[in-house]
């Protein structure tokens, strides 16, 4: 399915041009930081805001915007620091291989959809990984790595601040 989407997704540029690449590039990169936030949090009970970890969403009409909503699960832990009173703790729900299958995509998106667009980020594009330079926002550097079936394998993320970040 997933190569299906790339499939669509670069049919759709070739007819859209370079500046709806663009956008999409955009827009890949953020879903690709909420798929990510989402699978590493898939078992956060407790938060700094207090509560379990809320799943993000992506959601795009004119423009993208991040929402957080509340999907949750009980399951019966009467040992868990965060258990209450009946034993119970509330998990968030996600599904950690969905959220992987939308990592790699968006993923495949933005080192296709990257050499559209040279004024927002430089590609480096070998075969079984590719390094993106990001021109402007707060990431700096994606470096991922592919398989033979162009799945993702590993994703390294550096910011702008220095931070680095080892998605998996």
């Amino acid at each position: 399915m997933k190569n299906l989407l790339v499939f669509a997704v670069s049919f759709w540029v070739i007819q859209a041009g370079a500046n709806q690449s663009c956008q999409l590039l955009e827009r890949a990169s953020l879903a690709l930081s909420v798929h990510a936030a989402n699978w590493s949090n898939a078992i956060t009970t407790r938060t700094p805001k207090g509560g379990p970890y809320k799943v993000k969403v992506l959601k795009c009409a004119k423009h993208c915007r991040v929402v957080e909503e509340e999907h949750t699960t009980l399951k019966y832990e009467p040992g868990h620091p965060d258990a209450d009173a009946g034993g119970y703790v509330t998990y968030p729900v996600i599904d950690k291989s969905a959220e992987l299958a939308a990592i790699s995509a968006n993923a495949e998106i933005i080192r296709n959809m990257g050499k559209a667009c040279p004024e927002k980020v430089k590609v480096t594009d070998k075969v079984n990984s590719a390094m993106i330079e990001y021109k402007s926002g707060s990431t700096q550097i994606d470096v991922f790595n592919f398989n033979d079936n162009s799945n993702l394998t590993s994703w390294v993320r550096q910011t702008k601040s220095g931070e680095q970040i080892i998605n998996f």
